[in-house]
Formats: structure tokens, sequence, C-alpha cells
């Protein structure tokens, strides 16, 4: 079992951005590191099945890494195009 502390459950310190819902098949077995199921992201609604851990952390991972660089300077041209 995982112990939280005060800090852990803090207000503020729960991001929505950091949510996903996991729904477990009936058959998963963590003894024998067999899962199934459904991951989604909470803020942005995307899901997929999943078949191992190591896919509904990859997930987890590209939900949770930040925005490559182009899409970065995207977004900052877009918001100066009408501030002439």
């Amino acid at each position: 079992m995982i112990e939280s502390t005060e800090s852990d459950t803090a207000p503020g310190k729960l991001a929505p951005e950091r949510t996903f819902v996991i729904q477990l098949r009936a058959g998963s077995d963590f003894g024998r590191r067999r899962v199934h199921g459904r991951i989604e992201h909470v803020v942005t609604g995307d899901s997929e099945p999943f078949t191992s851990l190591e896919e509904a952390v990859a997930f987890m991972s590209r939900h949770l890494a930040p925005p490559a660089e182009s899409s970065n300077t995207a977004a900052r041209a877009a918001k100066g195009k009408g501030k002439r």
C-alpha cells in the first residue's frame, strides 16, 4: 500500500491535467502482470484500450509530456497575429 503524506493531498497539488481513469477488464491479474482495460485522460477525453501496464504508462506519458517546441512556436505566432 502506498502511504500518502499531507503534502501529497494538499489543495492545489492534484492538477486535473494529470488525472486519468483506468478501467480494468475482468480477468486482469496484477500478480501475473496481465492487465487489460481502458485508460482515459480526463481533461482531453482521449482514451484507448491497453493490454499491459507498459501500454497504460505509455498513454499517461504521452499526455503528461510537455508540448513539442513546434507546437509552442505555432501557438505564440497565432497569439501575436492580432496585436499590431
